[in-house]
C-alpha cells in the first residue's frame, strides 16, 4: 500500500512477512510502476506491535517547512525542522543521514530541491 504524506514524500506499508529486503524492493517497484521516478528511501521502521513495515520516500520537491512538518521522516530519537528555507536534521546518527561521500544526503536534496544540514546532537 502506498500513501501520500506530503508533498514530496510517500510511505509504503507492508505486511510482516516480508524481509526489509523484499519489502524495499517490492515498494520501489510499486512507486516506479505508480509513475515515481527514482524514489529515494528517507527511512524504514518496523512496528513493534503488529510488525508491519512502512518506509518513507522522498518522490518530488517540497518546502523544507513542509518536510519538517511531517514529523514521520525521522526516528523517535531524532528531530526535524527548518530554519530560513534549509531543512534541519538533528541526529545521534549523523553519518546515516549523509551516507558514504555524502550521496544519500546529496540524493535528497535533489529529489526534494531544498537545502538539508544535519547536525550531531550529543546523549543526555
Amino acid at each position: 500500500m502506498t500513501l501520500d504524506v506530503c508533498p514530496g514524500v510517500v510511505m509504503t506499508v507492508a505486511c510482516a512477512e516480508l524481509s526489509r529486503k523484499s519489502f524495499l524492493a517490492a515498494s520501489w517497484g510499486a512507486l516506479q510502476a505508480s509513475g515515481h521516478r527514482e524514489p529515494v528511501l528517507v527511512r524504514t521502521e518496523r512496528a513493534r506491535a503488529t510488525g508491519m513495515w512502512a518506509a518513507w520516500w522522498a518522490v518530488g520537491v517540497s518546502s523544507a517547512s513542509t518536510l519538517a512538518e511531517c514529523r514521520n521522516l525521522v526516528a523517535q530519537s531524532e528531530t526535524i525542522g527548518c530554519h530560513k528555507g534549509k531543512l534541519i536534521i538533528y541526529t545521534r546518527r549523523p553519518g546515516g543521514w549523509i551516507g558514504s561521500e555524502g550521496e544519500r544526503i546529496g540524493a535528497l536534496i535533489r529529489k526534494w530541491g531544498v537545502p538539508i544540514e544535519v547536525k550531531a546532537i550529543e546523549d543526555a
